[in-house]
């Protein structure tokens, strides 16, 4: 079995049950291959959460689907813990992997174009 290889992504969002890590890995094309994700308090229902959607978005992508389509059915879902400017936590999962794609895609245009 060969080594697989990833460039990996960090996102850190602010949430009203702790900040989220989300790490969005990339191959060598970068596209987007695994998704691991982390809630900064430990254990509880909402960590458990999270754990689910990196699993079922890991899944997702493994069978080819677009990220930031992924991330389009997680942002906007509303949360009644969050007030004053926070998001859901779902939302900020769906927002952190969209940033993780936007500076892959970036990174990747600017080493495109350093090589012409």
């Amino acid at each position: 079995m060969g080594e697989e290889s990833y460039e990996a992504k960090t996102i850190i969002n602010k949430t009203p049950c702790g900040s989220l890590f989300v790490i969005g890995n990339f191959d060598e094309d970068g596209d987007m291959k695994l998704v691991l994700a982390r809630l900064g308090k430990a254990g509880g229902c909402t960590s458990a959460l999270i754990s689910a959607i990196a699993a079922l978005v890991t899944e997702g992508l493994a069978a080819g689907a677009d990220p930031k389509k992924l991330a389009g059915c997680l942002t906007g879902i509303n949360c009644y813990q969050a007030g004053g400017g926070q998001v859901s936590c779902a939302d900020a999962f769906g927002t952190s992997i969209l940033s993780a794609v936007e500076i892959m895609d970036q990174e990747k245009k600017e080493s495109q174009d350093a090589a012409a």
